[in-house]
């Protein structure tokens, strides 16, 4: 997973980043050797990836969109080594031909950290697949980049982490009720991480 960046809306979209990153992985790994950013796999992968059982594949190709138009926020924490914050779509063009093969091109920050393990943390892909809330999904990847740690973070960069929009769940009680608390609980009941969010008054 790439670490320090704002999340997708849905958990589709995040789980077929974590597809497209995994057959990225394994074509860098047999030996593919590729400047450009493209890679291939298949609609059967991300569709078993995904859980998605529609056979017309308008639900992936939704997600897909989703990708290429929603724009990501790096390094959210200023945590990287060269304190840079960036802005991209994760994927900037995808192509399904009539066999069901799909090519797919990633954003130079993201074929950056494929190669950079301080920014790519490893994460059991099964478990991503096993969460249903997008908060979940998002909070787990935080939580393997500081196991052991305490992390702390203003209200407004965690809201931007977890991918909410200026105005969703913007009453405290809102925020803690429908992402805090339904994230911490999957989180802790699903992964092989535990985790604990406080809420700290300054001043």
């Amino acid at each position: 997973a790439i670490i320090h960046r704002s999340h997708a809306s849905t958990p589709t979209e995040e789980k077929t980043f974590s597809a497209l990153l995994m057959a990225a992985r394994a074509q860098m790994k047999s030996g593919y050797d590729n400047l450009t950013g493209e890679f291939r796999t298949s609609i059967k992968f991300l569709r078993n990836f995904t859980k998605i059982a529609a056979t017309n594949n308008q639900y992936l190709k939704d997600a897909l969109i989703g990708l290429q138009e929603n724009i990501w926020h790096y390094d959210m924490f200023m945590e990287d080594q060269f304190q840079e914050w960036r802005a991209f779509s994760p994927i900037s063009e995808v192509r399904i031909d009539k066999f069901g093969a799909v090519t797919f091109f990633f954003a130079p920050t993201i074929m950056a950290a494929l190669s950079n393990p301080y920014i790519y943390t490893q994460i059991d892909l099964k478990i991503i697949r096993g969460l249903k809330s997008v908060y979940a999904i998002a909070l787990y990847e935080l939580g393997m980049s500081h196991v052991g740690e305490r992390k702390e973070f203003s209200v407004a960069d965690f809201r931007r982490y977890m991918g909410l929009k200026d105005g969703e769940y913007g009453a405290p009680a809102d925020l803690r009720r429908h992402v805090v608390e339904p994230a911490v609980n999957e989180v802790n009941a699903k992964t092989d991480i535990r985790v604990e969010l406080q809420l700290l008054k300054n001043g």
